[in-house]
């Protein structure tokens, strides 16, 4: 019997068979994909150039989490936003924020978001990189990271390195990929879901051992769903159904800023958090 260690906490966690290709993790309730592969975002994977449809796509994506975070934002100096893929993030932020910067390894997304006229550096955020805003001490700065720590193995330490070079109060919103959704539950390792570049999938509670380790606070927390599934009716009828009791509290709770594919998929979950 094999011990395997969790990515997000090392916890080790027992390999049952041979040919077993996830654990669920027992300590933080991530699970990890036994067959993903590291990549090197610098020379191979990430998204891809959108097409017209694929931009119209991921801007409504970016406008519905702005629709999520608006009503925690006090401070409109800058929005910073990791693994910002093809800007779309960093186009909507102009409605909400004077400044913003973005960070993507693919240099071919790079020099994209570059041809659009967004503010993005190909590489690590640095300290240094900050010193170009006009930031005071009582400055909070927007951090985003989504669907991207799924994709490294170490997301703790990725998350407390960017933390430590940002001195000033941070508001926080990540996203990630969930085991526990309709997508995932209904087809499992058939779902989209599940792929080479997804080191973990993410269970909701694994957050609050994030926000212990690294000393944010959770100040709000949910699901979403991308905007090309709210098209998808049979499949929102299928979701409603598989779960009728908890679809219905969930219709009932729904917010204002989520989709009705957002409370019945549940595919992806997200947290806002606060630290200093």
């Amino acid at each position: 019997m094999k011990i395997i260690n969790c990515n997000i906490c090392n916890y080790g966690n027992k390999q049952e068979k041979k040919n077993q290709i996830s654990i669920i993790c027992k300590n933080c309730l991530a699970m990890t994909n036994l067959t993903a592969t590291e990549f090197n975002y610098y020379e191979a994977g990430g998204q891809d150039i959108p097409s017209k449809k694929k931009k119209i796509e991921r801007k409504k994506n970016s406008e519905a989490r702005f629709e999520i975070i608006k009503k925690h934002i006090f401070s409109k100096n800058l929005f910073i936003d990791i693994g910002c893929g093809s800007g779309e993030m960093l186009e909507v932020s102009k409605d909400y924020f004077n400044s913003s910067l973005g960070y993507e390894h693919d240099v071919d997304l790079f020099k994209y978001s570059l041809s659009e006229n967004l503010n993005v550096i190909n590489g690590d955020l640095q300290r240094e990189h900050l010193n170009d805003f006009k930031l005071s001490k009582d400055d909070e700065i927007l951090l985003t990271l989504s669907h991207v720590i799924e994709h490294t193995k170490d997301p703790i330490n990725l998350l407390k390195n960017i933390f430590e070079k940002i001195s000033f109060k941070k508001l926080i919103y990540l996203e990630v990929p969930l085991y526990t959704g309709f997508s995932f539950q209904s087809k499992g390792y058939e779902s989209s879901l599940w792929y080479d570049q997804h080191l973990n999938l993410y269970h909701q509670k694994t957050f609050k051992y994030f926000a212990k380790q690294l000393n944010f606070r959770i100040i709000e927390n949910g699901y979403r769903n991308f905007y090309a599934d709210k098209f998808q009716k049979k499949n929102l009828i299928k979701a409603f159904f598989k779960k009728p009791f908890s679809s219905m509290i969930s219709l009932i709770t729904k917010k204002k800023s989520n989709s009705l594919s957002d409370v019945l998929f549940k595919d992806y979950g997200y947290i806002i958090a606060r630290k200093n």
